[in-house]
């Protein structure tokens, strides 16, 4: 069928497509009215529901309402280069074009395919480019309310599924509801399976409520993050002078621990300590050391320093009471055009790169390490977006989450608050207590519920105490992963397309 409708009607629905991505963006932190997207997405579904959209159409409904939704959600990438932003956002917005251009099946079947394709775009932008870009995503809008005991399930991308079936079943509600004013007749079979799909949605919830959540803590113990503070907004490529004034706010606020807060683990942030050689022969070692033997505790600090002319490393290493280095992370998941460039001699050619002068060497540890108050599973800054980060150390062993992160480039809370946001997400996900530790942005102790205990002030100088209980037993998230949320989505979306061709309908006409 051709598409009905002029140039002008595409033009409108485009807008309205793109207001509802803004309107979507602003359940993200810091704003958090996580009510919009379940709202402006069923809006769009509704829109794209109708028989006249055409394929063509659809994509470009679909990739405005995703412009709409990285224009906001992404712009704290404005802040290092505006043309980069831009491309970032265009590059993120078609996933949901595609989508929106798959879903596009004959008949009334959009109801299955629609979530089920916007969820895969969902998941496809969170793994590539280059590792992918969960910032921004709509699941970082709903961790102030129950849809967050989703992620023991299935993690981070059933909450977006979540957000996409109710948008669907609202959009589906609507539209039946609008058929049967117009024509006064309503099949029983669509009530049916309209109460049943509403059925199954409460179901998912009730049990995510209940689900296993990493069990009983087996013992406790008491945990420091240190926040050195000071003024945000530094930029990517702080000074040697910057960097040695981190180390010492973070000594200094860390000299303030009395021996009698019987503190023993501690938690510097990330990049605390650039040196400018090996760990074991920098001056700034000793320091380090010296405070975990003052307080008999384990010192877990963020290092960073050259592996030759071309390359650094980004650490995190575990002082032991005594003093000596247990245990060492090295970060795994690194952040394209921010620790490294991909490609260099390629994008060298389209843009200055002097602010990434050498690339991060990328880990390979599951995170876990072994410390003389037992196993614990270390995250370093971008990777707590990724929680099958913090699912490797946890599966290897790991009962605490530890996240030792940066965030001093961003000037606005807009970073700041999506890390927190992601990290309750992973306490979640994993079953785990976790304790956050930032140089100026958010520190925090967040319970295996998602629950913040303890939470600091951006730039503030502090420390935050926190009483955390190990865990040994794993949510349906750690033993499963994302593997059946996408498969379900895959399913949805083939029997979408294929009850849409029962009815003498060929693949032909679906890929026209």
């Amino acid at each position: 069928m051709k598409e009905k409708g002029s140039f002008k009607k595409s033009v409108l629905l485009c807008l309205i497509a793109l207001l509802c991505g803004v309107l979507a963006a602003l359940s993200l932190p810091p704003i958090n009215l996580w009510i919009m997207p379940f709202i402006s997405v069923a809006i769009l579904f509704f829109i794209l529901s109708y028989s006249s959209m055409s394929k063509n159409r659809a994509f470009f409904i679909g990739f405005s309402f995703a412009v709409g939704q990285f224009i906001l959600g992404l712009l704290w990438a404005n802040y290092f280069t505006a043309v980069g932003y831009l491309v970032l956002v265009v590059v993120e917005s078609l996933f949901f074009g595609v989508a929106g251009w798959l879903a596009t099946v004959p008949g009334k079947y959009r109801s299955l395919t629609l979530p089920a394709f916007f969820c895969l775009a969902e998941y496809a932008r969170d793994h590539w480019p280059f590792g992918g870009l969960p910032i921004g995503s709509l699941a970082l809008g709903q961790t102030n309310d129950w849809l967050i005991n989703l992620a023991r399930l299935g993690g981070p991308i059933l909450i977006v599924f979540f957000v996409y079936l109710v948008a669907s079943y609202a959009a589906f509600l609507c539209k039946t509801l609008l058929l049967h004013r117009a024509n006064s007749k309503t099949e029983p079979r669509q009530l049916l399976l309209s109460l049943l799909f509403l059925a199954t949605l409460t179901g998912v919830i009730t049990f995510s409520i209940f689900a296993p959540d990493g069990g009983k803590p087996t013992h406790y113990i008491k945990v420091a993050a240190i926040q050195g503070g000071g003024a945000r907004g530094l930029g990517n490529t702080p000074t040697n002078l910057a960097k040695k004034r981190v180390f010492d706010v973070t000594l200094a606020e860390t000299k303030k621990v009395p021996l009698s807060s019987a503190v023993r683990i501690l938690l510097w942030p990330e990049d605390t300590v650039s040196v400018n050689s090996g760990i074991d022969t920098s001056s700034l070692t000793p320091e380090v050391s010296g405070q975990a033997l003052r307080l008999h505790a384990v010192l877990i600090a963020g290092f960073v320093a050259p592996d030759g002319p071309k390359h650094f490393y980004n650490k995190l290493v575990a002082f032991s009471p005594q003093g000596k280095i247990v245990a060492e992370f090295e970060k795994v998941h690194l952040v394209p055009f921010g620790e490294y460039i991909p490609d260099r001699s390629f994008f060298a050619k389209f843009a200055n790169l002097s602010a990434v002068p050498k690339d991060a060497v990328s880990g390979h540890g599951s995170g876990m390490i072994k410390t003389p108050f037992g196993k614990l599973a270390l995250l370093i800054s971008y990777e707590t977006f990724f929680t099958h980060r913090g699912r490797s150390g946890v599966m290897a062993g790991g009962q605490i989450l530890f996240v030792a992160t940066n965030t001093a480039s961003y000037a606005s809370a807009q970073v700041p608050s999506q890390e927190l946001s992601a990290s309750k997400i992973q306490a979640v996900s994993e079953g785990r207590s976790l304790l956050q530790a930032a140089t100026t942005g958010y520190s925090a102790a967040v319970t295996p519920r998602g629950s913040v205990t303890e939470l600091s002030q951006l730039g503030r100088q502090t420390v935050i105490y926190a009483r955390l209980g190990y865990r040994t037993q794993y949510t349906l998230y750690d033993d499963t992963g994302s593997a059946p949320t996408v498969i379900i989505a895959i399913v949805m979306a083939s029997l979408g397309i294929l009850f849409s061709y029962k009815k003498k309908r060929t693949l032909v006409s679906w890929v026209g």
